[in-house]
Order: structure tokens, then sequence, then C-alpha cells
């Protein structure tokens, strides 16, 4: 298992905000064509933040790792350690995640990344907004249609809309993009699962993207104009769907 952050073209740290949610890719690297489930679970996280363990379903080769930090998380960062636990005919066998992540940035050419010794997840200033999706467990066949509801947490400065999209679904899973409109806070998806999707247990995540300052978080000079916005996006808590075999 490798273990990177979340921005998939720029050099990037694990970083949640207060109140907010951000995560981690976590990549398994199949061998001898083993395709069961691997459960994946970090702990050693910094005081105010938790995080649900996850599965990587079958014929899928990563999962997000979504962290939550509480509102009154202390301004921190720790060495975490990220786990998965799988079957192997009658053994239980546990792998330890490395870190890894780009070198530098890269835009439609192939990225040079490398490995490091630990994985440091921060916390830090407040963010604009943070998603949290309902069910968070669920059980349904293949073909089934998958009802989610997604509300947007706001902060009280921040009114902006919120596109939805999923994120790490199911293989061959899909749902159309959704929007919830400037000062709204509720959105539902109907997530479409494929016919011949194989039974297991699968867990993804929906992201939101908006606009936001971009020294949103830097508290700047309330006499001085705010920078200019950039697209931010941050993911939902975890979703766990169970499909059962026909």
């Amino acid at each position: 298992l490798v273990v990177a952050p979340a921005h998939d073209v720029h050099p990037d740290a694990a970083t949640v905000g207060r109140g907010g949610r951000q995560r981690v890719d976590v990549l398994a690297y199949r061998i001898d064509n083993f395709d069961g489930p691997i459960t994946v679970a970090a702990s050693d996280m910094p005081l105010g933040v938790s995080c649900d363990p996850v599965v990587i379903g079958p014929g899928k080769a990563s999962v997000p790792l979504v962290f939550h930090a509480q509102a009154d998380a202390p301004l921190a960062h720790a060495a975490i350690r990220v786990i998965g636990k799988a079957r192997l005919d009658d053994t239980d066998a546990t792998r330890v995640a490395r870190s890894g992540g780009l070198t530098w940035p890269t835009v439609n050419t192939p990225g040079i990344a490398r490995l490091s010794d630990t994985t440091v997840l921060a916390v830090r200033e407040a963010l604009p907004f943070a998603l949290s999706a309902a069910p968070e467990k669920a059980t349904a066949n293949p073909g089934d249609k998958v009802s989610i509801v997604v509300k947007v947490e706001r902060h009280p400065d921040w009114t902006d809309a919120v596109q939805l999209s999923g994120y790490d679904l199911p293989t061959g899973a899909t749902f159309g993009l959704v929007n919830i409109a400037k000062g709204a806070n509720e959105g539902k998806i109907e997530l479409t699962l494929p016919a011949n999707l194989k039974p297991g247990t699968y867990t993804f995540a929906i992201n939101g993207a908006g606009q936001a300052p971009r020294d949103y978080w830097k508290q700047p000079d309330a006499t001085k104009p705010r920078g200019a916005a950039i697209r931010v996006v941050y993911p939902s808590n975890a979703i766990t769907i169970t499909v059962a075999g026909k």
C-alpha cells in the first residue's frame, strides 16, 4: 500500500482544516491476481482528528481515506500510521502503507514521484465548507440505484455554490453532476450501480468543488481586498456500500 496526498498534479501535503474533511488516496499494488477486499485504517492522528476505516473492493486498486477535524482541534501535525488488512487463503495479512507524492508539478505528462519514510497529517485553520453524506453505509444489489443526501456545512462567511461529483466510485457506477445552489445547504444524488458489478464491499466519497479566495486561510488584513478566487475541492465522509450477489 502507498498513501498519497489528494492533489493529482502538484506536490502536496495531507492537511485538514478545522471543522472540515480532507482525504488521502491509498493505492493498493495487488500481486498474483489477488482481488479480495482490503480494509484500511489510520492511527496516531493529531488530537481532535478522526478517520473511519475504509475498504478497497474487488476490482479496485485505490480508496479515499477521509480525515475529519473537530472545529476546536489544535493546530498541529503528526506522523500517522496507515495499515491495510486482508485475508490471504487462510491467513490474515497486514501491510503498513508507505508514503508517496509528486516530486514537482505536472500537467498532461507522466508525473515523477518518490517515496518517503512517513505520512504527516496537519491540522490548520477552518475551511470555507465541509460535506456530510448519508447514509454512510448501505446494502444494494447490482443494477440498483442508491440515493445519497449530501449536506453542506458552510463557514459563516462563505455562501457560494458547490458542485458534487463522485470520487473512486465502484467500477462502472455513475451519477450525474449535482449543483448545490449558492446559499443552499443540501443536495441529492442517485448512484447507479452497474448490473455486472462484482459482489463485495466498496468505499468511495463525494467531492464538492467551489470557489474561495486564494488567501481564505490566512486571516488577511480586513482593510485590504481578498485575493482572487481559486477552485477548492473537499470530500464528504467515506461511504461504504456492500453489494450482494444475485
